[in-house]
């Protein structure tokens, strides 16, 4: 009996310790959303990678790298705009990001539909939102 009680307390303790997991990645990615929305009003045109990241204040939730049709680098940070339920990468949707698109190091733009655009300038294939 007392042993069947011990694995139970390991068990709820342990399931609690996960839930506290799954809050803090919940917190850190919903306060990154913020300071990211908060700070994508101070982007301009023709800002460096290395500028963006000091401005948008955290690093991308992640980047691609295309070579467009005459040999341009296109670079595409996708940044966390929306909290998620569970600040997790296998909870972030791609309405959460918002694609920041830079072309031969210089912001060119952002937003889905300019990525839309940039796909089909420079002749590159990527996933772009809700297609």
């Amino acid at each position: 009996m007392r042993n069947i009680l011990q694995t139970s307390l390991v068990a709820i303790l342990g399931t609690l310790l996960i839930g506290c997991d799954y809050g803090a990645l919940a917190m850190k990615g919903n306060k990154d959303a913020a300071i990211n929305r908060d700070a994508l009003v101070n982007l301009q045109p023709g800002m460096s990678p290395k500028d963006v990241v000091q401005v948008m204040g955290t690093g991308p939730f992640s980047t691609e790298f295309f070579k467009g049709k005459k040999g341009e680098g296109v670079l595409v940070y996708k940044y966390i705009t929306r909290p998620t339920s569970f600040g997790t990468q296998a909870e972030l949707r791609e309405e959460n990001l918002i694609p920041l698109i830079f072309v031969d190091n210089v912001l060119e733009g952002w937003g889905w539909s300019y990525l839309e655009t940039a796909s089909q300038r420079y002749d590159f294939v990527t996933k772009v939102k809700n297609r």
